[in-house]
């Protein structure tokens, strides 16, 4: 309407019935749709107008809009397509994973090592040994049947939808609206004292836990004490005298596993700290972020390309995938005052640059801890940042390694000019305290363990693990193999107290010798099999151990873990009695792939087999049962009360099937022949009640679109298919390739 349709501001010269001022152009309607409708409907009068409006919407017409996510705008580009419907008969076809890499066809692979293939074909096949289908498999078996208010189906739909509409913006956390609100609400809110944090920081230094060890071991402290100082420099004193200017912290705390990192960071810092002394709100006062959602949610914080407004770019998708838009962003970070970066090792260093260039762009000028004394804008827009990590972990996949001290920053003397590169992200890590006025003032080392105080064996594999130099013996007790200490070797020491054990482990004697040793030693012998972690078969014991049950599982890659994802859904499903709902993903070839690939449509069935990072993270089968624990593949609901992001594990609780589907149950399964209109999972210990739900916790899952590429490998991939599914992935259970 403001395109075409003529306007005007100056309502007492120009303006009439055909003219309007700008604030009266909708002329009475109710929408914009409605009053553009009225004005094309014969009330043009211009006949140049009208040859330009015709051109628009004939051109409109044959080209795909932003929001056409079929890309099937134009009819005449149509090719045909077929529908494909899995039968029982197909079913065990479909579940089959295609497995990536190549075929054994030479003796070749015996000098350069087993391929992907052959790993991931005997790891499958270990798989399903461990977790084949078992059960009951002559008991009863439950067939769920779901009954639904239509009313308080399409209200949970409409409140979700609702609910969505908040996330993270600054009027949900305030109640505020305009600007002048939010400066009433945030000013009456208590303000803490510099004797405040002092208090609750003396006291930290010697509180307790239940055992009577420290609340905060020394290391853990020195780190909790220069945030809380930073703090103080920043608040008045209980007089009221206002705090002087001083420069921002940057600051990093550094420790291996289980070393009390986010103990430090999510229990004192942010809980205690920031949110009960300070009486701070995350995301309005402060911030934490991390690379992943996972992690973002451990913390109740948010991810990085999320928080701070950065495109998240994917391979095969036409341009990036903006998050926010540098408005919003603004808004958000106007009052913050810290940010804390989790696991910031996982983060590239080409992405720590842009958080900085990015931050120093959406602070507002006026505020006053943006610029230095010389007037230039202060590293991540004058925020005070924290990052808590491990640096001996793995290398992000890109993005430069921030580990890596920067050869360009080296090269010119320790300086360089600030934009996103590696060497920029790497500067601000490695720039040192002679340049602390844009580097990292300094490091806390966590070095005591927290974790597995019971057992020190473990904790000095953990360590030989992160340094890289696992020991033969670590290696042997792990496998079940040979050593050449006993089986109670400890840091140096038989644990067992045998003065026989002792002396052989110190001359490091023969497998024959200890063997024979250990044979009188019950100690050593115990703690022999207690150290293989390693199972040599599938026949193991341990895997049918209560406490592995529902443990997550972790694989080297996609392949492997989604076909075990199935078998343990299944042997979940058999284990309970329950039926299993198979519901098939829809795919659909782009009319610009038909036309290159006709035939493609020949393929549908196998495409179901491909593992679900090949088809935008949406499987090809997934299994619908009563109380499966699932994770979200996507960020479903933002909103400060639910934080429902990629990961978050939730059960199904319920789902309705679309009332044209025509499927039925045989033999224990059914097979929907159209997605279902709505799956409703359960998240547990939430007290957020959606609309039309009959308890807390319940969230209504909807189908998503999503597009993949057959030869994503290409450089510009072109055969464009459309997936149809639900956004989860079993629990039973994931993770990670």
């Amino acid at each position: 309407m403001t395109y075409f349709h003529p306007w005007t501001l100056r309502e007492q010269h120009w303006s009439d019935e055909h003219v309007p001022t700008l604030q009266n152009l909708r002329q009475g309607c109710e929408t914009w749709e409605a009053a553009l409708t009225q004005w094309l409907n014969g009330n043009i009068i211009c006949e140049e107008s009208k040859l330009y409006v015709g051109n628009f919407i004939s051109i409109h017409r044959l080209r795909p809009g932003e929001q056409d996510e079929d890309g099937m705008a134009n009819p005449d580009d149509m090719v045909e397509d077929e529908e494909v419907y899995v039968s029982i008969d197909m079913l065990e076809e479909v579940l089959e994973t295609r497995i990536g890499g190549k075929t054994r066809q030479s003796d070749d692979l015996d000098i350069m090592g087993d391929g992907h293939h052959m790993n991931s074909s005997e790891a499958v096949g270990l798989g399903r040994d461990i977790w084949s289908k078992t059960g009951a498999a002559s008991a009863s078996t439950t067939q769920p049947t779901y009954s639904f208010d239509e009313e308080k189906v399409q209200l949970s739909l409409q409140s979700a939808k609702s609910s969505r509409s908040k996330e993270n913006k600054f009027a949900a956390r305030t109640g505020a609206q305009t600007r002048t609100e939010r400066e009433a609400a945030l000013s009456q809110r208590k303000q803490a004292t510099k004797e405040d944090v002092q208090e609750w920081l003396d006291a930290l230094r010697s509180r307790t836990r239940s055992d009577g060890r420290l609340f905060v071991n020394t290391k853990q402290f020195e780190a909790v004490a220069k945030v809380s100082q930073k703090v103080m420099e920043e608040l008045p004193n209980r007089k009221g005298c206002a705090p002087a200017a001083s420069e921002p912290l940057r600051w990093v705390v550094h420790g291996g596993p289980g070393t009390g990192k986010t103990h430090v960071v999510r229990d004192v810092i942010k809980k205690e700290l920031f949110d009960q002394i300070l009486q701070w709100q995350q995301g309005l006062d402060y911030q934490v972020i991390a690379l992943q959602a996972v992690m973002a949610d451990l913390l109740q914080g948010d991810t990085i390309h999320h928080a701070c407004g950065i495109p998240v770019r994917k391979k095969g998708v036409d341009g990036d995938v903006v998050i926010q838009s540098h408005k919003a962003v603004a808004e958000q970070s106007l009052y913050w005052r810290w940010l804390l970066i989790d696991e910031f090792g996982m983060v590239g260093a080409s992405l720590l640059a842009e958080v900085d260039m990015k931050l120093r762009d959406v602070v507002v000028d006026i505020n006053p801890r943006k610029k230095s004394r010389s007037g230039h804008a202060q590293p991540f827009g004058g925020l005070n940042v924290l990052l808590s990590g491990d640096l001996w972990q793995l290398a992000p996949p890109s993005g430069g390694y921030l580990a890596n001290i920067p050869a360009e920053f080296i090269a010119n003397a320790r300086k360089y000019n600030p934009n996103v590169t590696i060497s920029h992200g790497q500067s601000l890590l490695w720039g040192g305290p002679e340049n602390k006025e844009w580097a990292f003032h300094g490091i806390t080392e966590l070095e005591e363990s927290e974790r597995c105080r019971e057992d020190p064996w473990l904790q000095e594999v953990q360590l030989e693990l992160r340094e890289g130099r696992l020991s033969e013996d670590s290696h042997g007790f792990l496998h079940g193999q040979v050593t050449r200490v006993c089986g109670s070797w400890t840091n140096g020491r038989a644990t067992c107290g045998n003065g026989v054990c002792q002396q052989l482990s110190e001359d490091k004697a023969t497998w024959t010798k200890i063997e024979a040793a250990e044979r009188n030693c019950n100690i050593c012998t115990d703690s022999r099999k207690k150290r293989q972690r390693v199972a040599n078969d599938a026949d193991d014991s341990r895997f049918r151990e209560a406490k592995f049950v529902d443990a997550p599982a972790i694989f080297p890659n996609n392949d492997i873990k989604y076909d075990v994802n199935k078998q343990r859904a299944r042997q979940y499903a058999a284990t309970h009695r329950l039926g299993v709902t198979w519901v098939q993903a829809k795919d659909r070839p782009l009319p610009k792939t038909l036309q290159e690939r006709p035939d493609l449509v020949l393929q549908k069935t196998a495409w179901l087999s491909r593992h679900d990072r090949e088809c935008g993270d949406l499987y090809g089968m997934f299994p619908l049962i009563e109380g499966l624990p699932v994770a979200l593949t996507d960020h479903l609901d933002r909103s400060p009360d639910k934080q429902l992001l990629r990961g978050k594990i939730g059960k199904i609780h319920s789902w309705k099937v679309a009332a044209t589907d025509g499927s039925v149950w045989e033999d224990d399964v059914r097979i929907l022949h159209e997605l279902p209109e709505v799956v409703y999972v359960k998240f547990e210990h939430c007290s957020w009640h959606i609309e039309g739900t009959p308890e807390p916790g319940i969230y209504p899952v909807t189908k998503v679109r999503r597009h993949w590429y057959l030869d994503k490998g290409r450089q510009y991939p072109q055969l464009a298919i459309q997936r149809e599914q639900l956004p989860l992935v079993p629990w039973a259970l994931f993770f990670k390739g």
